[in-house]
């Protein structure tokens, strides 16, 4: 996976426009009788302009209603547009015309991410618009850094990971960014202010191509077992289809299936579990089968009831270098929660409810063999047929994926028979703590 693309942040990056940012926000304070924080002009740096407004006006921000900071913003913006309307190509700082020369040579796509709404407009005054395959900007993302959405944005539409980017950055809120999106952080300016960055240069003459080759290829993250320890399914290409909840449709029936394996919980019996995976233009579907004797209903009520029920969790991570995930659990009974889980360090650090708009929720069939699909009910088995739209992972991954795409993810059930908690694993360590353990998460591989 080699470096695909370079994003850049543009005041302070490619131009200095800081000054003309400073300069317009102390003299819209001063007109409001306050007087701006020294270090206005560095604190503002690559932020929202209404995160700006607010940091200029400190505490009196508070005196003003929404409408009245919305319309200070505007003044502040139209006085700066003034401004910058005297930026021009010679203002381009060293080294960025023949770094985005060399990038355009190599191959290797250039994207703006700034959270400017009037990139576009000192872009223009620059005369490099056309060097930019990609502009993500304040205009299409409502949320400024430290949040990842413009550079997330940028790779999705250059179409590439982060993980084959490099972000070049000059503010911390940017390195922030970066870092929380998954991508390597080239840092712009002072070390100890930047010291966040993966490497922290002074000068664009010092990133060539060859340079930013390097660096990508030394920071890339590896897997703790290697690649060739993983276990992996090779997903075969598929209509899209009706779910059944029976495994019956003919896109199921050429493909092997993958055995889980046990990985906690006490002695007594293991039920044996089986799934398949396959894949459309659209989606991800996943069939489960598995033994059971009985099934084990929720005791309590709410989320935490997963915790005594019996289920499976299908965890799919598309972009390690994020290690944000899906994890749908979903029991014999039906009942299912959609879950966005942020990891760190093999943990499970935080948790968060996906979207519940219909377009964006998993499909699920499920048929219960040998019984009634009730709580304490004296079964053989049950079948799990699972739907998850690519538009609910559109957030955490570039979408759709492609022939020869990998994606890394994890399956795995507890069942509870006769008092006796079993725990089984497509892809994890022993323990059944080691199921979120994405290093050894399976690999999902795309095929054609």
């Amino acid at each position: 996976m080699g470096l695909k693309c370079v994003i850049f942040d543009l005041d302070g990056v490619l131009v200095d426009t800081s000054v003309f940012h400073g300069k317009a926000w102390a003299d819209l304070v001063r007109g409001e009788g306050y007087e701006p924080p020294e270090d206005l002009e560095d604190r503002v740096k690559g932020i929202s302009r209404m995160e700006s407004l607010k940091i200029a006006l400190g505490e009196n921000a508070s005196h003003y209603s929404e409408e009245e900071l919305t319309a200070l913003a505007d003044r502040k913006n139209a006085c700066y547009l003034e401004a910058v309307k005297t930026v021009k190509a010679s203002d381009l700082y060293p080294g960025a015309r023949a770094l985005l020369d060399g990038l355009r040579a190599a191959g290797i796509k250039v994207a703006l991410g700034s959270a400017s709404k009037n990139a576009r407009a000192v872009l223009d005054g620059l005369g490099i618009t056309g060097d930019f395959d990609v502009i993500s900007d304040g205009t299409t993302h409502a949320r400024g850094k430290p949040h990842p959405d413009v550079f997330l944005g940028a790779a999705w539409m250059a179409g590439v990971t982060p993980a084959e980017c490099i972000v070049v950055e000059d503010a911390p809120a940017g390195i922030t960014a970066a870092l929380h999106g998954g991508f390597i952080a080239v840092g712009l300016g002072p070390e100890d202010f930047l010291d966040q960055a993966h490497v922290v240069v002074d000068s664009l003459e010092k990133l060539g191509v060859d340079t930013l080759q390097a660096l990508h290829a030394g920071y890339r993250i590896p897997t703790l077992e290697g690649p060739s320890a993983l276990p992996a399914i090779e997903l075969v290409p598929t209509q899209d289809y009706d779910l059944t909840g029976n495994g019956l449709p003919a896109a199921w029936e050429s493909l092997p299936w993958t055995l889980l394996q046990q990985t906690g919980g006490e002695s007594g019996p293991v039920p044996s579990t089986r799934m398949k995976m396959r894949y459309s233009e659209s989606a991800l579907y996943v069939l489960i089968e598995g033994e059971a004797q009985t099934i084990q209903g929720p005791i309590g009520a709410g989320d935490p009831a997963f915790l005594t029920e019996d289920h499976i969790s299908l965890l799919v991570m598309p972009d390690p270098w994020q290690r944000i995930y899906l994890d749908y659990k979903l029991s014999p009974l039906g009942h299912d929660v959609t879950l966005c889980v942020a990891n760190h360090m093999g943990e499970s650090a935080a948790y968060q409810r996906w979207s519940s708009q219909e377009e964006l929720c998993v499909q699920k069939r499920i048929r219960v063999h040998g019984g009634s699909a009730t709580s304490g009910a004296t079964v053989s088995g049950w079948t799990m047929e699972i739907k998850i739209p690519f538009t609910m992972l559109a957030p955490i991954a570039v979408m759709p994926p492609k022939a020869g795409t990998v994606w890394y993810g994890n399956v795995y059930r507890v069942d509870t028979e006769q008092g006796n908690r079993a725990c089984l694993s497509w892809s994890a360590g022993p323990g059944e703590g080691r199921c979120h353990d994405y290093a050894k998460f399976g690999k999902l591989q795309f095929g054609s």
